[in-house]
């Protein structure tokens, strides 16, 4: 039994480091489309305002 526990672990690591992954990508996309559709000061001021949402509710 102590196996299957084991290549459970190893699956629930391998979906999580691929939605990490994936997640960062989407958006590197996300700021790369606002920095080609937007002032990047405005980039800059949005992704700063998120920023700080996050270290104040995450």
């Amino acid at each position: 039994m102590g196996s299957y526990r084991h290549i459970d672990e190893m699956a629930h690591r391998a979906a999580e480091r691929f939605k990490r992954e994936q997640s960062m990508q989407f958006a590197e996309c996300a700021i790369n489309l606002m920095a080609t559709s937007m002032p990047i000061k405005d980039v800059i001021e949005w992704l700063e305002r998120q920023a700080d949402l996050l270290k104040e509710f995450g």
